[in-house]
């Protein structure tokens, strides 16, 4: 599992830039198709399978993280009034 969270390190530095130059939704809907190509790649993998194949599955996986979670919890907290940010963060 070592290539998705090594992508989520490098890509999640720039998801605040991303997410004001192309917007929250955009973001999310490119990360939660990354996430379901990711997953549904999987549901082939075997015990034979490359160890590059799934390599590159989890990183897709990564990637889809990186862009789905940040911005999910930033758009969910754009909408909560400002004495209820506490709540809405948790």
């Amino acid at each position: 599992m070592a290539p998705l969270f090594l992508v989520q390190m490098v890509v999640s530095p720039a998801i605040g830039g991303l997410s004001q130059r192309y917007g929250h939704s955009a973001l999310m809907a490119a990360g939660y198709l990354s996430s379901g190509f990711s997953m549904l790649g999987m549901c082939w993998v075997e015990a034979s399978s490359p160890y590059v194949t799934i390599g590159l599955l989890f990183a897709v996986g990564g990637l889809g993280n990186a862009l789905s979670i940040p911005t999910g919890s930033a758009a969910a907290m754009s909408f909560a009034p400002r004495e209820r940010s506490g709540m809405v963060s948790g």
